[in-house]
């Protein structure tokens, strides 16, 4: 046996060493260059990640990287010349291919730009308003710096007089020594820089006042694409892997630069800041890595246009590879897959015209890939179709590297074992083809018998409908076009084949060739998946969910040009012979529908019609065998006058309630939904419609709801509106009291809009029954229309729900599940709501009376004490709240703090952007302020753009934590681009003084705020009575913990605790004029405490890898410093320890250990779930 096997080996060996040169040659890998826009650092993470654990390896890549030369070639010329096949830019490449560059962008990595502005702390620059008259330096020659011009344009304005701007050199000496007064820097990198060498600074971020441009980005030149799209696609697959790997081990990374990448010889510290930020920026746990959203970039492009560097901002589709937003809703982990494979190819043979027909060009149209264009447009990508000539080289096609799949292939065991199928997409059915003169012979397929029939070889469907058939002979053929010459010719008698025969005999001139019958059997095409590929089945699966029968018979009908065969009367209506004659006058039925009327009606861009009406109708028309042409209307009205002026033979939905129509005729009704109305989430249960009818109702203009609720309440007060998605939103902005609409429609907005503010109150005593409305001169139509309808059952009903709930509500489910779960979920829902409110209703009904009074007059009194741009309390209404919360104090010595909001720079929005722009800002601020407030705060608007807020119950500690809430929330307010922050002073009340005294202190305290920079909370400082006065410790001031507090880390929590503890014993100390060597042993004890704690908490959020570490420890570093300063201070000067008791008690440990340090509590990771400090 051994004597056998080493006979073998030398012919082995022979072979090894003739095929191991060219085994050599395909496994040599192909070298390309990418080049960077900057020198080495954690900015280009991920490519090194890609290199060293050998991503592009894998993918047959050798990467090389080429750093950026300062004074040399600009480095996405550098790229266009063909110094380098790939390079990393920023959104300066817009302007580039503006210029004529032939670039590709291929694919996002920094979601924002790190790009900001940098001064000194000592400076007091704090943001761009402080700039003028100052010397800022940036890039002027790049364009990539465009964020930096908008933010001074916008703050600024655009007159260079107002500021100087000098070309940067990169050399921070020049802030340093004050040559320049601002620098543009990277967010990751000089700031930290800056700081090493001992200079606090100033973060002047674009981000902050709405100027929001992407960051890093892979590029490469039309060249790298045209002739070489595979390497293309290994290039993003094999970067977005070393990305999503070097920000999984930043810290691997970091060892890994300084060892092979550190040209800048940057510390380790200086790193690990860097990777910190680039997280921040890259923002992967929100955003998948490499996405691309077409808005954003349509919002540059304005940008671009305002700086006259553009002259105009139509998208430039062709510099993105691959940007499509998709149409249904994939998840994160759908998105990112899609993002990794961008160019899905599948293969079929092209001998199946018009299935697939290849042109002279090489490029193919056809049935096929029609579909492929529809689905591809679902799912956001391209779907690509290669061809080949035959079955069997197409299955060999199929097997190698870059092909996904096969586009076409029917049921079989053996491919089921080869491929993972999708949903079926098409179905055909197989038809018999004979001689004209042959028609009466063979009509049904007993006749077949003892005939020669001939079938294409390979195609199971065919093999399997003539199996087991006594007397037939089969004749085998290798393409339908052998088939049809073979039966033309008279060599077969019959044919079995697939409807794009018809195309086929018109083709080719077989006039003597007809269909004789076809199968009942509809045979499904489906769409078969290499296993390795296995999430494009999903994907395409929720793509093909959404293909209604009316788009496939329009892609049918578009080239078989409604050819019928027998069978197919069967499934049509039961019609007589003068409707079937007026049916034969239409070519197609002119639907019209309305652009978003979701979950009803949707029409697209692409003129695709979607959603519960588009369905029902594609079941109407269906049975009519005719195709639908929509026509896009806006709203009932617009769809009345469409039909007036014959450009539609039909509404396919419009309300029969409240909307009749004289010169129009209506179906039966064949949608029923009841009508409701919807309220802020905030308001009292409403068991009778009539109880809001006095107040703002909203409605859709020229809806149904319009009409009817004038004719059931003439004296409404109603309020049009463009939209139901406008009307809920005026109602979570309290500019409405109510919206009326549909069920279906106004859950589904709410759903969609994410408005958490807004509920459905109730249902009105009206259901929206839905008809087909016609017109006089179409009557015929009607009762063809009634036919259709009458045929509707359970079932077809339970589909269409199904079916729409499917493809609005996936969120990574399986649609076949989910459709196995229940069709009619939103019409259960629907009537769960409607019968609930029914409930309500009779149980309230005692109580209507009562309640209808009662709140007219209440509205009477709101009218009178609100505010009428914002619905606030004017200042009128809260001074006597104000009377009472002082009266509560005395008897009960109940505390109450005040806060007087100011907001930043106002009258420059009113100057720069208008009066309207400032009005909208104080209503959207003031519906910030309704969301954080408590149900004890009474806010009211003061006067111009000053809010003032009574906080019942409540000492300063609480106060200012609730003040700092309001300041980051107004700061994160969007409103249209406008940079919107608050000042806020605060201050807790003291029994021996009057209102204005209290007003006065906390008034000092807000402009104290705006002496520090604005954007920021000050407390008032107590009163020498409030010191001195004889009273107890709780009456003054007393620092109270609560296990609210805690963090869930024992260390961190026992030294926030030892910190309160102490800060009491100071209070007490001071108050009750103890020895100053006590006093100043508690001092001493209290600064080494706070240090300790500082020094052990920085190490552990280094350990925890907390984003904001360095700013929280320059935090401490001031901190200390103000600490020692106030202490030296005190002990100059024992009479007055009022700002050193302020800090310690204020700003140390409420205002930084109460909120500051609660902003890290999340990253202290325990093994047991913990509940965070809201």
């Amino acid at each position: 046996m051994m004597g056998r096997r080493h006979r073998y080996f030398p012919l082995i060996l022979i072979i090894m060493v003739v095929l191991c040169p060219a085994m050599s040659q395909a496994a040599k890998p192909e070298a390309v260059s990418i080049q960077l826009k900057w020198h080495h650092s954690f900015q280009f993470a991920g490519y090194y990640a890609a290199i060293e654990k050998g991503f592009y390896a894998e993918e047959g890549l050798h990467v090389r990287l080429v750093e950026r030369k300062i004074n040399g070639k600009h480095y996405i010329q550098s790229v266009v010349d063909g110094d380098c096949q790939y390079g990393t830019a920023d959104t300066g490449l817009l302007l580039s291919h503006t210029q004529g560059a032939p670039v590709v962008w291929l694919t996002q990595i920094f979601q924002h730009s790190p790009l900001i502005l940098l001064t000194l702390s000592k400076s007091r620059i704090f943001s761009p308003y402080e700039l003028t008259g100052k010397t800022v330096a940036y890039d002027l020659e790049n364009a990539g710096n465009a964020s930096i011009q908008m933010l001074l344009n916008q703050t600024i304005g655009t007159d260079k007089q107002q500021f100087n701007t000098v070309q940067i050199n990169y050399d921070l000496n020049r802030l340093v020594n004050g040559e320049i007064d601002a620098t543009s820097a990277y967010l990751s990198d000089q700031p930290f820089a800056l700081k090493q060498l001992g200079h606090d600074v100033n973060i002047i971020d674009p981000r902050n006042y709405g100027i929001d441009f992407y960051g890093d980005n892979l590029f490469t030149s039309h060249d790298e694409l045209i002739n070489h799209p595979q390497r293309v696609d290994k290039m993003i697959r094999a970067t977005l892997k070393g990305w999503n790997y070097a920000l999984d081990h930043p810290q691997e990374i970091i060892e890994l630069i300084l060892a092979k990448y550190n040209t800048r010889q940057l510390p380790r510290e200086h790193l690990r800041y860097e990777a910190k930020v680039t997280d921040r920026m890259i923002m992967r746990e929100l955003v998948p890595l490499g996405s691309i959203d077409p808005r954003r970039i349509d919002s540059i492009l304005h940008a671009y246009v305002q700086l006259g560097h553009l002259a105009d901002s139509h998208m430039l589709q062709n510099l993105f590879y691959g940007l499509s937003p998709a149409k249904i809703n994939l998840t994160s982990d759908e998105q990112q897959w899609l993002l990794e494979h961008p160019r899905i190819s599948l293969v079929m043979g092209d001998s199946m015209e018009p299935i697939v027909i290849k042109q002279p060009n090489g490029s193919v149209v056809g049935i096929i890939p029609d579909f492929l264009n529809y689905l591809g447009d679902m799912i956001g990508q391209k779907l690509y179709l290669t061809t080949q000539e035959d079955l069997k080289s197409t299955h060999q096609r199929v097997h190698k590297e870059n092909q996904y799949g096969i586009a076409v292939t029917l049921d079989s065991p053996e491919r089921r074992r080869a491929f993972l199928f999708t949903e079926p997409y098409y179905q055909t059915p197989l038809i018999v083809f004979v001689q004209k003169d042959q028609i009466e012979n063979i009509s049904s397929k007993e006749d077949l018998k003892g005939k020669k029939v001939a079938i294409v070889r390979g195609h199971p469907s065919t093999e399997h409908y003539l199996q087991n058939m006594e007397g037939v002979s089969i004749v085998y053929t290798d393409s339908a076009e052998e088939q049809l010459r073979q039966l033309q010719y008279g060599e077969v008698d019959a044919i079995v084949g697939y409807t794009n025969y018809h195309y086929l005999i018109e083709k080719n001139l077989y006039t003597n060739l007809i269909p004789a019958f076809s199968t009942e059997k509809q045979f499904p095409i489906y769409m078969g998946v290499k296993p390795q590929y296995a999430p494009l089945v999903g994907i395409l699966n929720k793509a093909i969910a959404t293909l209604s029968s009316q788009k496939r018979s329009k892609i049918i009908s578009h080239w078989l040009k409604h050819h019928k065969h027998p069978q197919q009367v069967q499934n049509n209506l039961p019609l007589s012979d003068e409707e079937q004659h007026y049916l034969s006058g239409f070519k197609s039925i002119r639907v019209c529908a309305q652009i978003d009327s979701m979950p009803y009606e949707l029409v697209d861009d692409s003129g695709n019609y979607y959603g519960i009406v588009a369905d029902y109708m594609d079941l109407f028309t269906s049975q009519l065998q005719l195709p639908v042409d929509v026509v896009a209307t806006r709203n009932d009205l617009d769809s009345l006058s469409a039909l007036s002026q014959n450009r539609c033979d039909l509404i396919a939905a419009h309300s029969l309630e409240g909307n009749e129509q004289s010169h129009y005729l209506g179906t039966k009704p064949y949608f029923d939904s009841p009508r409701v109305f919807a309220v802020h989430s905030s308001s009292p249960p409403v068991n009778d419609f009539n109880a809001l009818a006095s107040g703002r109702i909203g409605v859709v203009a020229h809806s149904a709801e319009a009409s009817l609720l004038g004719q059931i309440y003439p004296q409404i007060n109603l309020i049009t509106v463009g939209s139901i998605r406008q009307g809920l939103q005026l109602v979570a902005n309290h500019e409405l009291d109510a919206f009326v609409g549909v069920l279906g429609s106004i859950s589904y907005s709410i759903q969609q809009l994410a408005l958490s503010s807004v509920k459905i109150g109730g249902a009105i005593p009206s259901n929206d029954r839905l008809v087909i409305l016609v017109s006089e001169d179409q009557a015929p139509l009607l009762p063809i229309l009634n036919k259709a309808i009458d045929r509707l059952t359970p079932q077809d009903r339970k589909q269409i729900i199904s079916r729409w709930i499917s493809v609005t509500y996936d969120n990574g489910l399986d649609y076949r599940t989910l459709a196995k779960a229940g069709g009619a979920v939103l019409m259960i829902v629907g009537f769960l709501l409607y019968r609930q409110y029914l409930i309500r209703r009779s149980n309230l009904t005692l109580m209507a009376a009562h309640r209808e009074l009662e709140e007219k007059n209440q509205e009477l009194n709101r009218l009178s004490m609100t505010d009428k741009l914002t619905g606030l309390l004017n200042r009128h209404a809260i001074e006597p709240i104000i009377d009472n919360e002082i009266g509560r104090h005395k008897r009960a010595n109940n505390p109450v703090s005040l806060l007087i909001v100011d907001l930043d720079y106002f009258k420059k929005i009113n100057d720069n952007f208008g009066h309207a722009a400032g009005d909208k800002v104080l209503k959207e601020v003031s519906t910030a302020l309704i969301a954080v407030t408590r149900s004890s705060d009474s806010l009211a608007r003061w006067g111009g753009e000053e809010f003032l807020l009574v906080a019942g119950d409540t000492r300063i500690l609480k106060a200012t934590a609730l003040a700092e809430k309001i300041r980051q929330t107004i700061a994160g307010l969007q409103i249209d681009d406008i940079p919107v922050t608050a000042s806020i002073g605060v201050a807790e009340f003291n029994t021996d003084e009057t209102f204005h005294q209290w007003y006065e202190r906390c008034d000092k305290a807000l402009y104290q705020a705006k002496d520090s920079g604005r954007n920021c909370v000050k407390v008032a400082q107590m009163s020498r009575s409030e010191i001195s006065a004889p009273m107890s410790i709780n009456n003054v001031l007393q620092l109270s913990w609560s296990d609210k507090f805690c963090c869930g880390h024992e260390t961190i929590d026992e030294q926030h605790m030892g910190l309160f503890a102490l800060g009491n014993e100071l209070i007490e100390a001071f108050l009750m004029r103890q020895d100053k060597r006590l006093v100043d042993d508690k001092l001493e004890e209290l600064y080494k405490n706070t240090c300790d704690h500082f020094s052990f908490e920085e190490q552990l959020l280094e350990e925890v890898h907390y984003p904001n570490v360095v700013e929280h420890r320059q935090e401490h570093r001031h901190m200390e410093e103000k600490l020692v300063s106030l202490i030296e201070i005190y002990q100059q000067n024992r009479a007055d320890y009022s700002e050193l008791l302020h800090y310690i008690s204020i700003d140390l440990i409420s205002g930084h250990l109460l909120c500051t340090d609660n902003d890290y509590f999340a990253y202290l990771v325990n093994d047991t779930v913990r509940v965070t400090r809201s």
